[in-house]
């Protein structure tokens, strides 16, 4: 006569004094993955030019949104708080760490939301995504980076969590935080209208799911306490209201608010005539860039869909799931975009994984190679290969060749005792993020081609190099070629 296999008995319940160091211990692992030297890796030409923004912002109050090429008003408009507070200390404030401040504050934001919804997944659960999420090397790269994805990400998981917290507990005070998260969205990115796109998706998806798995209703009704009406109402101020202070620059450019709405047409005309990279190239960089993570995601987000098809988790792996359909699917791709759907996944894949760590205890071995894997590739992307094109991650970055021209500029305003005087002629038609790096001299010139001049130092691409040094004559010395970027090297000229 055979007998039952004996089970696992269930683990027992997390205490809740453990569960707090662990959530301290996370969150000061990642903010030290996140904040520590943060001004190592150089600014990208990307970060340059929403630094330059940031800086006439700072110094001259302006900023009018640009609907054609560059994304919202949110990410100047907070990275000028920080700047303003740095310039308490250090001069105007401006930095490569001070810009990128922002970006970090919102990476190890989002892990701290992801551990809040313990309740929303479970204690165990919001551990492990939070861990994933912590060390993961996407997610980390791009919270020091000053653009506005990291911010973007976490927008995003504050409308899905407060749409949840509202639906599931009858509770609509949740509605307008929600809102107020839904407005920073737009005002950081337009693909924001694919981001709620995909959450409605997800939704349906969920209780299309849960009638096939389970039969019955998907989700109880609705039974909210006093007046929704007013919350709606409060809802709508709230989104109206950032919106339009935001995209109409505090009431100085009201043309922007017709602006932000052109901008959809654009942007989708743009993200389906582009295309630079293959249709699977998500999974592609993702699998190389963190492979742990993502064998964690699927694996994870498969347990989640089956075994609780009713759960936020569940909810989170198939909002993974639609996001990385839609932007396989949409030509224009970049790697940033990855971070979209790495959150969701890491969150379905900790319920998962705790899932099956429950039923096989032994599992928490592999895990924890995964994590060690993971923690390595992290520290190998963002603080040893950070400017290595070979990385999925590293995208048109600036080389630390450009320190060595900096240095060089430097070292001749030291020399003819010019200081912030010294006039440079930049001739090379791609030179950013130059004016960002050369913002405090007073005499630069760009030119976007070879032009006579007498500027103690001269500046121009590998190409314009041969003509200029004929023109220039024997009283400049040639110093040397650095490489900017894939595809740009720049040409060093002094006067003797």
């Amino acid at each position: 006569m055979k007998t039952a296999e004996a089970r696992p008995a269930p683990p027992a319940e997390l205490r809740e004094r453990v569960w707090w160091i662990a959530a301290a211990a996370i969150l000061v692992a990642g903010a030290l993955l996140r904040f520590y030297d943060l001004g190592l890796k150089p600014i990208h030409h990307d970060e340059g030019v929403n630094g330059v923004f940031l800086a006439r912002l700072l110094h001259e109050g302006y900023y009018h949104y640009d609907p054609a090429n560059y994304h919202g008003p949110a990410l100047y408009y907070l990275a000028l708080l920080v700047v303003r507070v740095n310039g308490f200390f250090h001069g105007d404030g401006l930095s490569d760490v001070a810009i990128r401040v922002i970006a970090a504050i919102f990476g190890i934001a989002t892990v701290a939301l992801v551990l809040w919804m313990r309740r929303l997944v479970g204690k165990r659960e919001a551990l492990v995504a939070a861990v994933l999420i912590a060390i993961s090397p996407g997610a980390i790269f791009y919270s020091r980076y000053f653009i506005h994805e990291m911010l973007f990400v976490f927008f995003t998981l504050a409308i899905a969590v407060c749409g949840w917290e509202a639906w599931k507990r009858s509770d609509p005070g949740y509605l307008p935080i929600a809102a107020l998260a839904a407005a920073f969205l737009f005002a950081t990115k337009e693909t924001a209208l694919v981001s709620l796109v995909v959450l409605a998706i997800a939704v349906a998806v969920q209780r299309v799911w849960v009638r096939m798995k389970e039969g019955g209703p998907a989700a109880p009704p609705f039974h909210w306490q006093g007046s929704a009406r007013n919350y709606w109402l409060l809802s709508a101020v709230v989104f109206g209201a950032v919106y339009v202070v935001l995209y109409s620059s505090f009431f100085t450019n009201m043309k922007g608010l017709r602006d932000s709405l052109e901008t959809f047409t654009i942007w989708t005309r743009t993200g389906f005539s582009m295309e630079f990279f293959p249709k699977y190239a998500y999974l592609t960089w993702i699998g190389r860039q963190e492979w742990p993570l993502l064998l964690v995601a699927v694996v994870g987000s498969v347990v989640a869909v089956w075994t609780r098809p009713r759960s936020f988790a569940a909810f989170a792996g198939i909002w993974a799931a639609g996001l990385f359909a839609v932007y396989t699917l949409i030509p224009y791709k970049e790697p940033w975009l990855a971070l979209n759907f790495i959150v969701p996944a890491a969150i379905a894949g900790g319920s998962g994984a705790v899932r099956l760590w429950e039923r096989e205890r032994r599992l928490w071995l592999l895990g924890c190679g995964l994590a060690i894997v993971l923690v390595y590739q992290t520290i190998d992307l963002n603080f040893v290969h950070y400017d290595d094109q070979t990385e999925p991650y590293v995208y048109m970055q600036t080389t630390r060749e450009v320190n060595l021209l900096l240095h060089e500029v430097e070292a001749v305003a030291a020399r003819t005792h010019s200081g912030v005087k010294l006039a440079i002629a930049v001739v090379a038609p791609e030179y950013w993020p130059l004016p960002w790096y050369l913002r405090d001299y007073k005499s630069v010139g760009y030119w976007g081609r070879v032009i006579d001049t007498t500027a103690p130092v001269v500046i121009s691409s590998k190409d314009q190099s041969w003509d200029l040094k004929d023109r220039l004559g024997p009283a400049y010395q040639f110093v040397r070629f650095y490489d900017l970027r894939p595809g740009v090297t720049l040409a060093l000229f002094t006067r003797k």
